[in-house]
């Protein structure tokens, strides 16, 4: 094979390496080569996150020692921009620990460099991060971009962050991450001190320390890149060290922020006043959605209908080139400790999650705007694109409210059998927090990761 016209990026500059073939016993530099560094263009389009490993902020990070940390982060641009700014969202939980005021700093490493550079926000280093208490009303939201960050920026650059927090007010309450675990197989870690010295200890600082990150919600600039996902979950997307859709998008190299919350459901987004809260800033800056929530739906909803009416007024209301919705996890109890499929039964909001993805895995029929039964035909009944637990992808009519989007059974991965309601035997107690019947953790999220990999690369992505 003759390869000709290969650079190198690094960050803004480009260097040329010589290729060549092999040749009678030899080798021979291949002919033709380019040894110009590749003109610059920067992409036009919407504003949009162009970085994968983006979450909000919200959850109790756990770096309670008075003196603050950094995490360190790394992150795939999808662009190239002359510049970009980095977005934190700030949205305090305060049931779960992230409820007082803090200050935070932010610096980057570009590629091939080994410094870290201050980002300033308005002309400032420090920025004050709110806290909230009340649990019962919306706390307000905060969005804090940073000054450009001027480049040229590659697609392909990875960019690290140093995102560094203290909190100013009770210290036994921590300060605010997002529900991403740091990944040391990727990410830096965590370095615990005050800024200076998180800049001064270098890589050393961070060396197994993992823990609650606190990172951006998004690198934001012109983009045609195909894809820029937001996502939306529960408890369930905030317990484990890492859930399977970022698990998922990260691994299939998607730009994306993460976003969970404990008790999240969309009836509590669409009818109390939570959805701009959550869903405002991240729909600005993406076209595409990744939903996992469903099981506090079915939990406090009345009824299975209810529940499939408010995800047809959600992916309406989202308006997103696609939303992807996963199918509900089992929610059963157990008389042998999870031992066997034989000693679990479904809870009753398990029942009204059976009915719901029984709705879903068939394509979540519509009819006039409202939730058609499943099996409805017709041809004023519009149907979602679904993939099937088997891989399958049966075509939607392309006039559904979840667009080019589609059903992904991550449900049904972590069940004994699609629709069957209850959990995959052969996982320990402590995979279900005892006997819980609605949580679990790593190792259910590991399996339903391996399909959310798979739906997405089977969709092109």
């Amino acid at each position: 094979m003759k390869l000709e016209n290969i650079a190198i990026t690094q960050s803004g500059s480009w260097s040329t390496i010589s290729v060549f073939k092999p040749h009678e016993g030899g080798w021979v530099k291949v002919s033709g080569a380019n040894s110009e560094s590749p003109l610059f263009v920067p992409d036009e389009g919407p504003l949009l996150n162009i970085a994968t490993g983006c979450g909000v902020m919200g959850n109790n990070n756990g770096t309670a020692n008075g003196q603050g940390a950094g995490a360190g982060t790394r992150h795939l641009l999808h662009a190239n921009v002359a510049s970009f700014s980095l977005l934190f969202s700030i949205r305090p939980n305060p049931q779960f620990g992230a409820n007082q005021p803090g200050s935070m700093r932010c610096s980057i490493r570009r590629p091939q460099s080994s410094q870290w550079e201050p980002l300033t926000f308005s002309g400032k280093s420090v920025v004050s991060v709110h806290g909230y208490t009340d649990a019962e009303s919306t706390p307000p939201a905060q969005d804090v971009l940073s000054d450009p960050v001027s480049g040229p920026f590659y697609a392909g650059d990875i960019i690290e962050v140093m995102t560094w927090m203290v909190n100013t007010g009770e210290q036994s309450k921590g300060t605010m991450g997002t529900s991403i675990t740091i990944d040391p197989s990727y990410d830096l870690g965590i370095s615990p001190g005050a800024y200076q010295e998180v800049v001064a200890g270098g890589d050393g600082g961070f060396t197994g320390r993992p823990g609650k990150s606190a990172r951006p919600a998004g690198f934001i600039a012109p983009s045609k890149q195909k894809a820029s996902w937001a996502t939306i979950g529960d408890s369930n997307s905030v317990n484990p060290d890492r859930n399977y859709f970022y698990q998922a998008l990260r691994r299939r190299g998607q730009a994306a922020v993460i976003h969970g919350k404990h008790g999240e459901s969309l009836a509590k987004m669409l009818h109390k006043g939570w959805w701009d809260f959550h869903m405002g800033t991240m729909l600005r800056y993406a076209d595409s959605v990744y939903c996992a929530l469903g099981t506090n739906d079915c939990i406090f909803g009345a009824s299975a209908q209810a529940v499939m009416e408010d995800m047809v007024i959600a992916w309406a209301k989202a308006g997103a080139k696609r939303w992807v919705q996963g199918t509900v996890p089992p929610m059963a109890t157990t008389s042998d400790n999870w031992a066997t499929v034989a000693g679990q039964a479904p809870t009753v909001p398990g029942l009204r999650a059976m009915e719901v993805n029984l709705w879903l895995r068939d394509g979540a029929p519509v009819r006039g705007g409202k939730p058609a039964p499943a099996g409805a035909t017709g041809s004023d009944v519009s149907r979602a694109t679904v993939i099937a637990y088997d891989g399958a992808i049966k075509r939607g009519s392309g006039t559904h409210p979840m667009g080019l989007g589609w059903v992904s059974d991550t449900g049904g991965a972590i069940e004994s059998t699609p629709g069957s309601g209850v959990y995959m035997a052969g996982f320990p107690a402590s995979e279900h927090g005892g006997n819980d019947p609605t949580h679990y953790y790593q190792g259910l999220h590991d399996i339903q990761a391996k399909h959310l990999e798979r739906d997405l690369k089977l969709m092109g992505f």
